[in-house]
C-alpha cells in the first residue's frame, strides 16, 4: 500500500490545471488566491450584505467578499434551484454588477448567477439568527476533501497534509477517475489509520423532531470553561486597598515630602561625567549647542556639586519608582502613576532648589533648566532600565523554580505540554487570519508570502493526539493531559 501510493507523487502529464484537494479550508483558499491573482484578466470584488447576528456568520459557507476573474474555475456552494446544485462546478464567463454568468459542466448554454440568501439557523433560539446576501459561488482551483465527497474528478492532486481523520487520505484518493490522473504528495504511512473500533460498535441514534439534540449543553459548557480556567496560571488574590483611605494617603505624602527633599544616600549606579558626555553636543551648528556645551564644561569644574546634584535626582526618583512600582508589579496604571509623580517632581519647588543650587543662581537661564531636564530624564532611564532588570531578573528565577517543581509531577508536564500547544495553535490562527485578510491584494504578496512560510513552519510543530500518544516517552503526563482537552 505504501509503495503504491508513493508511486503516485511522480508529477501528471502536461494538460490542464487539475483539482487540489486539501484537508483544510485555510490551504484551499490560500491556493486559489495565489491561482486567481496568476491569472491574467481583471478582477472583480464581490461584496456580501450581511443581516443579523454579524459573528454567527462565521459559520456561513457565504464569502464575505468574493474575488473573481473571467475563465477562473468556480463551484455552486447552495441548491439554487433543481438544476443548480451544491458541488456543480463551472467556469466564469463574464463578470456583471449584479449577477456573474457561468457555464457549468453538463449543462447547455450559460448560467446567469445572481445573489442567494444564506441564513444561519440557531438551534437554541429555533429561528435564523443571520444572514447573508452573497453570490453562491467560490473559486474552484481548489477544495477540501469534504466538499469534494460524491465527484469524480479527471486530473487531481492530493495534498495529505493535516489528513489526520481515519479514512480521509482514501476519499481523497477515491475523487480520481484514474491511477493516470491522481498525483499525490506529502504522503506519510502513519496518516493511515482504520477507524476506531467504537465505530463500528456505535448505534445510530434518531434526530429527534425538536432538535432538542442538537443544541448546545450549557451545564456542559460550563464545565469546560471551569477546565480552562483550573489550567490556566492564576495570579494570587489579594484584597485591593481603598485608594481613597486617609492611612494610605498619609502614608504617600510622607513618602512624597521626603523624596523631594533627597535625603536618602545611595551609591550612584552611573558616573555624573558620562551623563554629561551623554548630553554634550559632538557637532555644534548653532549658538544655543554652543552655550549647552559652555554650560558642561561649567558643571564639570564644579563636579563635586553635579554628583550632589544627581544623588538627589537619583534618591528621588529611584524611591518614586520603587514605591509606585513595587517589583513584579509593573502594570500600565502603576507606571503610568510613576510618570505621572515624576513629571509633579520637576514642576516642584524642591526640585527648583537643587537646580539653583546646581547653578549657584536664583535666576536661571532656558539652557540651564534644559541641561538640568535632561539630566534628570537620563537619571529616570538609569532608573527605569536597572528596575527592567531586576525585574526579569526576578521573574527568571521564578520561572526556574517553577520548572522544578513542574518536572516533578506528571499534572505540572501536563500543563506545561498543554500551555505549549496552546502558544503555538494561537499563534498561527493570528498568522493564518493575516494571511487570509491580505491574500487577494496583489500589493501585499510578498507580506502574504513570508507569513505563509512562518505558518508552514509552525505547522511543523503540531501533531495529532493520537501521534503523541503512539510515540510519547512521557505516557504519565499524557495521562494527566486527558481530562485538559477543551
Amino acid at each position: 500500500m505504501e509503495q503504491m501510493v508513493k508511486s503516485l507523487a511522480r508529477p501528471l502529464p502536461h494538460g490542464e490545471r487539475p483539482m487540489k484537494l486539501f484537508a483544510l479550508n485555510y490551504d484551499v483558499e490560500k491556493v486559489n488566491s495565489d491561482c486567481l491573482l496568476n491569472m491574467n484578466g481583471t478582477m472583480k470584488s464581490y461584496k456580501g450584505i450581511d443581516d443579523g447576528n454579524i459573528r454567527a456568520l462565521s459559520r456561513s459557507v457565504a464569502l464575505p467578499v468574493l474575488h473573481l476573474k473571467v475563465s477562473a474555475p468556480v463551484i455552486l456552494t447552495a441548491n439554487v434551484t433543481r438544476t443548480l446544485v451544491n458541488g456543480l462546478r463551472g467556469i466564469v464567463q463574464d463578470m456583471h454588477t449584479s449577477h456573474v454568468t457561468v457555464q457549468f459542466n453538463g449543462l447547455d448554454g450559460t448560467t446567469n448567477v445572481h445573489p442567494f440568501r444564506f441564513t444561519v439557523f440557531s438551534a437554541d433560539k429555533g429561528k435564523d439568527v443571520a444572514s447573508r446576501k452573497q453570490l453562491p459561488l467560490a473559486l474552484a482551483f481548489a477544495m477540501t476533501v469534504h466538499k469534494a465527497q460524491g465527484m469524480s474528478i479527471k486530473r487531481l492532486e492530493v495534498d495529505c497534509r493535516h489528513m489526520t481523520f481515519p479514512g480521509q487520505i482514501g476519499v481523497a484518493i477515491e475523487r480520481a477517475q484514474s491511477k493516470d490522473g491522481l498525483h499525490v504528495t506529502h504522503f506519510k504511512l502513519n496518516l493511515l489509520k482504520p477507524q476506531p473500533r467504537e465505530f463500528y460498535d456505535s448505534e445510530s441514534t434518531p434526530m429527534k423532531d425538536t432538535l432538542h439534540c442538537c443544541q448546545v449543553n450549557v451545564d456542559s459548557l460550563h464545565q469546560v470553561e471551569q477546565k480552562a480556567a483550573d489550567f490556566t496560571p492564576q495570579s494570587s488574590c489579594h484584597e485591593e486597598k481603598d485608594p481613597d483611605s486617609d492611612e494610605e494617603l498619609l502614608n504617600f505624602m510622607d513618602m512624597y515630602e521626603k523624596v523631594l527633599t533627597g535625603d536618602a544616600g545611595d551609591t550612584l549606579p552611573f558616573q555624573t561625567t558620562d551623563l554629561l558626555d551623554a548630553m554634550t553636543c559632538k557637532i555644534v551648528l548653532t549658538k544655543e549647542q554652543e552655550n549647552l556645551n559652555n554650560q558642561i564644561t561649567l558643571l564639570r569644574s564644579r563636579i563635586s556639586i553635579a554628583d550632589s546634584f544627581m544623588s538627589k535626582i537619583y534618591n528621588t526618583v529611584k524611591s518614586l519608582f520603587e514605591t509606585l512600582v513595587p517589583l513584579g508589579n509593573s502594570k500600565n496604571h502603576n507606571c503610568s502613576t510613576f510618570y505621572a509623580s515624576f513629571n509633579n517632581y520637576l514642576g516642584s519647588e524642591a526640585y527648583f532648589g537643587h537646580v539653583e543650587q546646581l547653578f549657584l543662581t536664583t535666576t536661571l537661564e532656558k539652557i540651564q533648566s534644559r541641561l538640568a531636564f535632561g539630566l534628570a530624564c537620563k537619571v529616570r532611564e538609569v532608573v527605569t532600565t536597572n528596575a527592567t532588570k531586576q525585574m526579569k531578573d526576578a521573574a527568571d528565577r521564578e520561572a526556574q523554580e517553577a520548572q522544578k517543581v513542574f518536572d516533578t509531577f506528571d499534572g505540572g508536564r501536563s500543563k506545561l505540554r498543554y500551555i505549549g500547544g496552546w502558544c503555538v495553535a494561537t499563534v498561527r490562527h493570528r498568522k493564518r487570519e493575516a494571511v487570509k485578510r491580505h491574500m487577494y491584494s496583489p500589493k501585499a504578496k510578498e507580506f502574504v508570502n513570508t507569513t505563509h512560510r512562518q505558518v508552514e513552519l509552525l505547522d511543523m510543530l503540531v501533531v495529532t493526539a493520537a501521534s503523541i500518544h503512539e510515540t510519547s516517552c512521557d505516557k504519565p503526563s499524557l495521562a494527566e493531559s486527558r481530562g485538559k482537552i477543551i
